[in-house]
């Protein structure tokens, strides 16, 4: 996943959200792999009381984690030192090096500015759906266990409730079977899906295996309704340019990540 980013001036931070106070002339060059990072960095403190100041894991754990190799996240993590996001302590490199996450609410209006952008075009669908809940039900046992997580407005409903209705479901669905039709044909038939034009009650967004593998570490993640974490979601939620998307993501920040 080493893979050429976006590279993201943040000459006026305070345009993405106005608690942002990264430094003002430092560059990130914000790509899949690095945002993979930041959500690793940000998810396990979402709604803790200790965010302010959290020791990270070492980069082989955070390599595991996101399926980015150790040498960029090496990389990565310098650029978040130099702006000011994480701060390293102890030995150059090796066991007494420590390395902590100073300014989450920074990293996360970073991180939110190029996310939205970033997320691939979803596929539009149609199902028969009188209850969401019973419909993924059925999801849960027509795709394999951790090829798919729920998010938007209905993931949203069971954490930080904001609007009245959700007319649209929101799912990822690993890459390799987004891109190949036949696999894709398949998987819609098995949820009861087709794909359509326009008047989507169901969008599917490809994932990547690395994504759908972090998106399981959540604590909102179960075999019978796998969720995304706070941040994708909250990303997510941004993202989906509905009427009151931004009051609702903000509305989350405020209640269920707090930074």
């Amino acid at each position: 996943m080493d893979v050429p980013g976006l590279l993201i001036r943040l000459s006026d931070p305070g345009k993405a959200d106005k608690r942002a106070t990264a430094r003002p002339t430092t560059e990130v060059r914000w790509s899949p792999a690095v945002g993979l990072l930041a959500e690793a960095l940000l998810e396990p403190i979402a709604g803790s009381a200790s965010s302010e100041r959290t020791e990270l894991p070492k980069i082989a754990a955070l390599a595991a984690q996101t399926g980015v190799s150790g040498p960029f996240i090496s990389r990565t993590l310098r650029a978040f030192d130099a702006m000011g996001w994480t701060t390293k302590s102890g030995g150059e490199r090796g066991a007494t090096t420590v390395r902590e996450l100073v300014d989450p609410g920074s990293l996360l209006s970073a991180w939110a500015h190029w996310y939205p952008a970033s997320r691939p075009q979803g596929i539009a669908a149609h199902a028969l759906i009188r209850d969401s809940t019973a419909w993924l039900g059925e999801v849960a046992r027509s795709w394999p266990r951790g090829s798919w997580v729920l998010t938007g407005g209905v993931a949203q409903e069971r954490r930080a409730p904001f609007l009245t209705s959700v007319s649209v479901i929101e799912l990822y669905l690993g890459e390799d079977v987004c891109v190949d039709p036949g696999r894709r044909t398949a998987a819609f038939n098995a949820a009861g899906l087709r794909e359509v034009d326009s008047g989507a009650r169901v969008v599917v967004f490809p994932a990547s295996r690395a994504a759908l593998g972090l998106m399981e570490r959540s604590r909102w993640w179960t075999p019978e309704r796998p969720e995304v974490g706070t941040i994708r979601l909250y990303g997510d939620i941004l993202a989906s340019q509905t009427v009151r998307s931004d009051e609702a993501a903000d509305h989350l920040r405020r209640t269920r990540i707090g930074f």
